[in-house]
Order: structure tokens, then sequence, then C-alpha cells
């Protein structure tokens, strides 16, 4: 009989430590989200006024419209943390939709401020990586996917769309090395989601 009731109840005492790391998970996330989003801007911040540290100044200018833009789009990042914070964490589809959005906004980022040449690509394999620590394969993917789709993206309208492509299209080695790292950088995350569930039985893998 005890046993029978202990096997009864470990279902129930198993859930709490699930809602747990589902909701610590999704906080180092957007965390993660927010601290990536002040660093980025303010880096932005001290270029567009020029700021001289030394060795390590700002010089590059900052026209007053993509400034404004940037910090358009870094207020909309904020709105997403803030939406994010207080979206419950059993609303699984959020998760997708956060990683869509940020790639959605990294890209709009990225045909803004230097297009695949700036160096606002590093923000794909963030993502990517931050995908991974919900432990969820299918968001890896999806995190990957967007990825790559958006850097062809962003590759697209500098080539055909952009006032001066010379000053944004980098060459097709470039295009096919940085679509290759990212496509790397997905299979790598995935394998340690597999692992993390293999290691835990897939009772560690965060909703």
């Amino acid at each position: 009989m005890s046993s029978s009731n202990a096997a009864t109840r470990s279902p129930t005492d198993a859930a709490p430590s699930t809602v747990s790391i589902s909701r610590s998970s999704a906080e180092r996330i957007n965390l993660i989200r927010l601290i990536s989003v002040a660093a980025f801007y303010a880096v932005e911040v001290l270029n567009y006024y020029n700021v001289s540290l030394g060795p390590y100044g700002f010089p590059d200018e900052v026209w007053e419209s993509t400034h404004r833009s940037i910090t358009a789009i870094a207020s909309a990042w904020v709105l997403l943390g803030a939406a994010s914070a207080f979206m419950p964490t059993q609303i699984r589809w959020f998760a997708a939709f956060e990683t869509v959005a940020d790639l959605l906004l990294l890209s709009l980022l990225m045909c803004v401020a230097g297009g695949p040449r700036g160096p606002m690509a590093v923000g794909y394999f963030l993502i990517i990586a931050l995908s991974g620590l919900r432990f969820r394969l299918p968001l890896v993917r999806l995190a990957t996917l967007g990825s790559i789709i958006g850097y062809l993206c962003v590759s697209g309208y500098a080539r055909w769309y952009a006032v001066d492509p010379s000053e944004l299209v980098v060459p097709r080695y470039h295009q096919v090395i940085v679509l290759i790292a990212l496509g790397l950088c997905g299979v790598t995350i995935g394998q340690i989601v597999r692992i993390a569930a293999n290691a835990t039985g897939g009772n560690g893998r965060a909703t």
C-alpha cells in the first residue's frame, strides 16, 4: 500500500520542480535579453555622442535618424522583455513568439544599422543560444532556421533595396561562412539539449 501511495504521489510531487525550472529558465532568458539590449544600446549611445575612452573611443558618425530608429527598436525590445516578465510560463507558444520577435527586431536593426557588414550579426548566435535554455528542440530549430532566414533577408535588403549597397553588401563567401556557422551553432545547441534531456531522463526539460 505504501509503495502504491508513493507511486500515486510522485507525479504531483514532481510537478512543482518542473514549474520551478520552467519559471527560472524563462527569467534567466529574459534577464539575458534585457542585459544584451542594454549593453548594445549603450555602445550605440557612446558611438552617437562620439565618446572618447582613450584607445576605446567611438569615433564613428551616426545619423540622427539612424539613432532614433535604433532607439525605437531597443524600446520595442524592452517592451517585449516586460511582457515576458508578466506572461505565465505555462503558455508554451509565447516562447516561440519571443524567439520570432527577437529575430524580427534583430533583422530590422541590422537593416537600419550596418546590414550584414555590421557587427550585429552576432545577435543571431545569441538568440540560438538563448533558445537552448528552454531545453526544447523545436524551439532551437525555430531559432536556427529563423536566424538563417533573417540573415538572408538582411543580405537581400542590402543588395537590392539599400540606398548605397556598396557600403552594406558583403562577399558571397562571407555570407556562406556566416550561414554555415549559424547552422552549426544550432546543431551544437541542439546536441546540448539532447544530452541534458538524456542525463535527466527527460524530467529536467524546461517548458
